[in-house]
């Protein structure tokens, strides 16, 4: 039923499997993604990263969404900035240790019933007051609240936005 599955084994709290670079049978993440168990099914297991996929066998990289977007996909392995685009089309988790920061100006949209959770000891700055606002958003053509699923604050972690816009959301 899937092409990669994470068993439940120890303590996957902070877990990022290297998973990129391969051909799926697809360039369509969200179909890669229900090829996938992992973090997203159930967040007892590790997360899976596919940031950059092939698009064919033996293939080229795939790390951008046809729309121009920079996908986001599976976790942290470092801290990190993020300036531009963003395109998160099942989720993105903060993990331990972890901080990622959005610049001011930066726009992040989120395919329908995606996310983005800052795990526990994980770290989100988003924004700055004197700047242009951080952008949480659908990437629906036609976006309605609901669509995306939000951002998730996990127990012991920490975080702030400033000046940000968050819609579209089911939660924000």
């Amino acid at each position: 039923e899937y092409n990669y599955y994470v068993d439940e084994y120890g303590n996957w709290s902070s877990a990022v499997l290297d998973a990129t670079d391969n051909w799926w049978g697809t360039q369509n993440p969200s179909e890669i993604a229900a090829t996938i168990y992992d973090y997203y099914d159930d967040t007892d297991r590790a997360v899976v990263n596919y940031m950059s996929f092939l698009d064919a066998e033996n293939g080229t990289s795939v790390g951008t969404a046809p729309t121009g977007e920079t996908y986001l996909i599976g976790g942290t392995t470092e801290s990190m900035t993020l300036s531009g685009s963003y395109l998160v089309p099942s989720y993105f988790k903060i993990n331990p240790g972890h901080e990622l920061t959005i610049a001011p100006g930066t726009m992040i949209k989120f395919a329908s019933g995606a996310y983005l959770v800052v795990g526990d000891g994980g770290i989100l700055t988003a924004g700055d007051i004197s700047d242009s606002p951080v952008v949480f958003t659908s990437s629906q053509e036609t976006p309605v609240a609901g669509d995306w699923t939000g951002i998730r604050f996990m127990y012991e972690s920490s975080g702030s936005l400033s000046n940000c816009i968050i819609e579209y959301a089911e939660k924000g």
